[in-house]
């Protein structure tokens, strides 16, 4: 329903309405226009009715004039009634062509506007649609693109951490080729490195030294003047390490036999004897650091060992008639102090693994931790609380060739201290025997010419110790006691000549007959007429036919590197391995250098000592 804004009549045109003939206005439609034509409308209107209104009046005073002329009134009313008839239907003729013209017009702009409209909805609902068709695109647009930049990213990731990993690999790789080792030998008056040449010469300014002793690596050396008299140079004693020199004190005394290295050779302790004073003078020098230290005692000193820590451990011994020794005392120092450790000891050694003295006190073994922590603590002497009894019924300590543990032989044969607890290990052993402990309960030890093998449970030793935990025993090395030594075997006889090990711990041996041994794999080869140590690499080296032949690791194939090679089997020398040369020695004393391919053999001349280092 409609409703004219000028008669307030409600209608359902939607053009004009039926009443007055007014436009319809639709609200909110081209409001202004249809109000424009409204007005318009409305003038028409009100110039069509000012017109009737002159045309009626008109009529009405000429009829007057005439009824005036004419005679009677009957013919003047008659043509009032006539024109008057006349003017009504011309004025509804009017209207209605009016009204007509109106309306065709307004139902022409109304249905002008309702296409315009429908076209506009069209329109906009196609702009919709294609808006969202782009919004569907641009998202899968942006799903791809994001799909693909993490797909670039990945790859760019992957390609950097390969290129990465690459570069560190081939670092490592690069790394690990490059050959760090070096052979050192001296010549009878020089120290040579294959590498850097002259290290080290003995004759200088007209005067001769003496090596007096050296790293196993020769990499330091403690070098002595030969032919003149305590203090009577400033430089009796040199102190060398990596090309640099100390002139060590020693104007106290004349030099002993007593002098020890640390393992890396930064560290040296000696022993000088003043005669006038009967007094010893021991010196702790830091080769590192041109530090030292002087203890005076006026007993005979023993060194057992020097660390790098610069701790050195050594016995003060009490000499009776023809220098018996009738009493031994137990001592540590560093550059700041001197301790004692244990008095009246039997024999002292030092466990470097644990940084541990180890001494024996009539029949009992102790351990005693000499570590910074400890010797902070105390002034003089270390106290007793600080001895750990590891077992009683001790006779000697022995030496393990592989330095894996701490051996000791009782009445009732070998025991082994290993990870803090002490167990039997095999019976009918003594101290002359030659001992390589393996760990995990392997040993072998040879005795004369025989190789005997014995391997105790490790897991009945861990048994007994969980059960005495278990049971809450604070005793554990009672249920250790218990456990029953282990009989050996012999696993190899008529061995000639020494044993020798490698790297990962395996000995190699030869018998009498030429028959080549390894604890790892057994008999290896026949005919063998000597085996030498294989340094700066796992394996072995040996001679057959007069052929060098190296065995790299345990299973490993044999290479010949040498033929017709002149070798001395009881020279003591090894054969040095770096990543590209073997060296050894022959039974003139000559050093060889020779090419893992066999393509490169060069005589570097005499050798009287070589040594080993590795950067």
């Amino acid at each position: 329903m409609f409703k004219c804004d000028k008669c307030g009549c409600e209608h359902n045109s939607r053009t004009v309405c039926p009443k007055c003939g007014a436009p319809v206005v639709i609200v909110n439609e081209d409001y202004l226009l249809r109000r424009q034509q409204w007005e318009e409308q409305q003038k028409n209107n009100l110039r069509y009715k000012k017109k009737g209104e002159n045309n009626a009046s008109g009529l009405v005073s000429v009829s007057d004039k005439s009824s005036h002329k004419t005679s009677g009134r009957a013919g003047r009313q008659e043509a009032f009634d006539k024109n008057s008839s006349e003017a009504l239907t011309n004025k509804k003729a009017e209207v209605t062509i009016a009204e007509r013209f109106v309306g065709f017009k307004n139902s022409f702009l109304s249905k002008l506007r309702e296409v315009k409209a429908a076209s506009t909805e069209k329109r906009k609902k196609r702009e919709k649609e294609k808006n969202a068709d782009d919004l569907k695109d641009n998202r899968r647009e942006q799903r791809i693109r994001q799909k693909r930049r993490k797909l670039v990213f990945a790859v760019s990731i992957a390609v950097g951490v390969a290129v990465c990993v690459g570069g560190v690999c081939g670092g490592i790789a690069i790394y690990r080729g490059i050959d760090r080792s070096d052979v050192r030998y001296f010549d009878g008056h020089q120290l040579i490195s294959i590498n850097d040449g002259v290290l080290l010469n003995l004759d200088r300014n007209g005067e001769s030294y003496s090596l007096l002793t050296y790293t196993e690596a020769l990499n330091a050396a403690l070098l002595g003047k030969i032919g003149v008299e305590a203090g009577g140079s400033d430089d009796l004693l040199i102190g060398w390490k990596d090309g640099s020199e100390n002139i060590l004190v020693s104007d106290m005394g004349d030099i002993t036999d007593e002098y020890v290295f640390s393992q890396s050779g930064r560290c040296i302790a000696y022993v000088l004897y003043s005669e006038p004073d009967e007094k010893y003078f021991l010196v702790l020098y830091d080769l590192g650091g041109s530090k030292y230290s002087v203890y005076d005692s006026d007993r005979r000193i023993k060194i057992v060992a020097v660390d790098d820590d610069g701790r050195v451990l050594f016995d003060e011994l009490e000499t009776g008639d023809y220098s018996t020794v009738v009493g031994m005392n137990f001592y540590v120092a560093d550059l700041s102090k001197k301790l004692l450790i244990a008095e009246n000891v039997k024999t002292a050694d030092y466990d470097e693994r644990n940084d541990e003295a180890v001494f024996i006190i009539e029949d009992r073994l102790y351990l005693c931790s000499v570590s910074d922590a400890v010797l902070e603590k105390y002034d003089d002497m270390i106290s007793d609380r600080e001895h750990i009894l590891v077992n009683g019924g001790v006779d000697s300590l022995v030496d393990n060739v592989l330095d894996k543990s701490l051996l000791y032989i009782t009445e009732s044969g070998l025991w082994i201290y290993e990870n803090g607890y002490s167990f039997p290990e095999v019976e009918k052993a003594n101290a002359y025997d030659e001992f390589y402990y393996c760990g995990d309960g392997k040993l072998y030890y040879r005795n004369q010419n025989k190789l005997y093998y014995a391997c105790q449970d490790i897991k009945e030793i861990e048994q007994a110790v969980k059960s005495a935990r278990k049971d809450g025993n604070t005793d554990v090395q009672e249920n250790l006691d218990s456990i029953q030594a282990k009989k050996a075997t012999v696993v190899f006889e008529d061995i000639d000549g020494d044993i020798v090990t490698s790297e990962d711990g395996t000995i190699w041996c030869v018998s009498e007959d030429g028959r080549l041994f390894s604890s790892a794999a057994g008999e290896l080869d026949s005919d063998v007429t000597g085996c030498i140590e294989l340094i700066g690499t796992s394996g072995c080296a040996y001679v057959k036919d007069e052929n060098l032949i190296v065995l790299n690791e345990n299973a490993g194939k044999s290479k010949v590197l040498v033929e017709n090679v002149k070798t001395d089997k009881g020279s003591g020398f090894a054969v040095f391995s770096s990543k590209k040369y073997l060296y050894y020695v022959d039974s003139s004393s000559v050093l060889w250098k020779i090419a893992k391919n066999g393509k490169e053999r060069e005589s570097l001349g005499f050798a009287s000592l070589v040594g080993f280092y590795d950067n």
